[in-house]
């Protein structure tokens, strides 16, 4: 109910914990985090359009991808946006369940796969491409993302 009541905007978070039982907003406030891994008011703000990516969200995941074969940092990314680190982080948890740390990685081994099933490149100057000096380091991630090493994944495609 909770959930549902954050839409309305008239309501106050406060409003909201009584209107659901909670005698304090403290334990209003953790039960709902518990659930959603949010705050109500951090729920609220993302959560405008249910089912839909917010215009931050879906700037920071652009971002992401175009910027996937440079080397960059969180603070870069929130200069570059003017978001702050917190709600880069906040968003990416919320919507992928991943920081940006990971999300980021995800993002390189998603384009990573692409082009190791399109392109005839070698494992090692993909690697370079995505930033990685020593292409054993790409594998170990790449595994860690896909359950095989690159060569391994490649093979797969080709056979499906």
């Amino acid at each position: 109910n909770a959930i549902a009541l954050t839409q309305f905007e008239s309501l106050s978070t406060n409003q909201i914990g009584k209107i659901c039982g909670y005698q304090t907003d403290s334990a209003f406030y953790k039960n709902f985090k518990d659930v959603t891994g949010d705050t109500p008011d951090n729920y609220r703000e993302i959560s405008r359009l249910p089912g839909k990516i917010g215009t931050d969200t879906f700037e920071i995941v652009l971002y992401l991808i175009e910027h996937a074969t440079e080397s960059f940092s969180l603070k870069e990314v929130s200069t570059d946006l003017r978001l702050s680190e917190k709600k880069i982080n906040r968003l990416l948890n919320s919507h992928f369940k991943m920081g940006y740390k990971e999300y980021s990685h995800h993002i390189k081994m998603s384009l990573a796969q692409n082009i190791l099933s399109r392109l005839s490149l070698e494992v090692e100057e993909i690697a370079l491409l995505f930033g990685y000096e020593d292409p054993h380091t790409f594998s170990r991630n790449f595994k860690k993302e896909t359950g095989r090493l690159p060569s391994e994944w490649r093979k797969k495609k080709i056979i499906d």
